[in-house]
């Protein structure tokens, strides 16, 4: 039996699939990708690894900056 090439079982397969079908088949495909045991980070294990402030600005100014830049554009 000769393997089939990814265009050439797209053509041949997955494109007659209906869109339901193939979100299906996207599902599947990530299932098999996820491998078993492979821990997912979490937030927690990174949270403060960050020297203050992170990109040079404090948090609370950043977000006050933001807030009247946002103010003004929305006046004009």
């Amino acid at each position: 039996m000769n393997a089939l090439s990814v265009e050439q079982l797209y053509e041949q397969y997955i494109k007659r699939l209906s869109p339901a079908e193939m979100r299906q088949l996207v599902t599947i495909i990530q299932a098999y990708l996820v491998q078993p045991g492979t821990p997912r980070r979490r937030w927690a294990e990174i949270a403060g690894a960050g020297t203050y402030p992170l990109v040079g600005e404090d948090a609370q100014d950043w977000v006050s900056r933001t807030r009247l830049e946002g103010d003004e554009q929305r006046r004009q």
